[in-house]
Parts: structure tokens; sequence; C-alpha cells
């Protein structure tokens, strides 16, 4: 969400009052039972000074809560991503209807025995199980670098070639490093 042309991460969240931001990049840190949402309002233009850390909007969400008489909620949605593009995305022909999960269950009412104690509780499942699926092109025993390719005792002259280039390397920088001095 972009409010006034600022970024998503210049909106302060609230949640009856409280910061739902997370800290670490000033983003909305947890997501809420649409169910219990008593009301959303969001203010765009001037807001007061105990949203500091809001440069272009302030989004507040209000819960319901609990009443006179028991009430019940339960609201959930199943679903997965269907398309022919077969070439495009990997395994999207292999649908599962529990890919995308979410349920959202709430229940408030009188607490027992206690006068005007009133009680309101939300709750929330929900599984992802993913949409991207990668091909595996290579394997780690595809590589060139396998202890086969390697003999445990070099060769004498394997040695004095190494030996050879770590000398002329040396021997470069040592140059160039003079030149850099002049």
């Amino acid at each position: 969400m972009h409010v006034r042309g600022g970024y998503g991460n210049e909106i302060a969240y609230t949640l009856n009052g409280i910061s739902l931001n997370d800290p670490y990049g000033n983003s909305r840190s947890i997501g809420l039972a649409t169910n219990a949402v008593k009301e959303v309002s969001v203010s765009t233009g001037t807001f007061a000074a105990q949203y500091g850390n809001a440069l272009s909007g302030v989004v507040n969400y209000v819960t319901k809560e609990g009443s006179d008489d028991y009430s019940f909620g339960l609201r959930g949605y199943m679903g997965d991503y269907i398309t022919d593009r077969t070439s495009l995305f990997n395994n999207i022909d292999d649908i599962d209807p529990l890919n995308r999960t979410r349920l959202e269950g709430t229940f408030g009412g009188p607490i027992p025995e206690i006068p005007d104690a009133k009680f309101y509780v939300s709750s929330i499942y929900e599984k992802f199980k993913g949409s991207l699926y990668g091909i595996r092109l290579y394997n780690p025993t595809d590589s060139y670098l396998s202890p086969d390719n390697f003999q445990a005792v070099m060769q004498e002259e394997e040695v004095q070639l190494i030996h050879t280039i770590l000398i002329h390397t040396a021997q470069i920088q040592m140059d160039c490093q003079q030149v850099m001095d002049r």
C-alpha cells in the first residue's frame, strides 16, 4: 500500500492504538483476522506527533468487542494457482486444492459469574506450500572439482611450475607497488 506517493514502509500500522510496525523494516509485522476487525481508519493528511514514525499515512485497525450474547464465526478459503502457461511455471499443472489455506475463527460473549465482563477471541491458521518450484539443473556431483580429479601427490614438475608462477606474481606486485610509490 502506498499513501501520498510514499513507500510502503512509511505507513504506521496500529491495532487499537498499539503499533504493529516491525522496527527493522518499518512494515506491518502481523496479519489480522478479517472477521475480528470492526473498523479500519486510514489517515492520509496531517496526523498527531504520536505517529512520529509515519511519513505518509496511518492505518488504525479497531477490533470487535464481546457482546451480551455469545457469537461464533468461522471463515476460510483454500485454493491453488491455475494457468495454461506450463512452459513458464513449473508444476503448475499439479493442482493441489490445499496449496493455499486460511482459516479464521472468532468467539465472543459474556463471561459467566462476572457482571459486565465480556470477551472476544480470534485466531488464524494459514498455510502456503508455495507457488514457485525450481528445477535442479546441476548436482554437486556434476562439478569438475571432485576428489577423483585430484591426485593425492603432485608430480615434481607441477610443484616447480606453481613455485615459478608464485615468484613471478610476487615480482609483478612489487613492481606495481614501486610504480605507485613514485
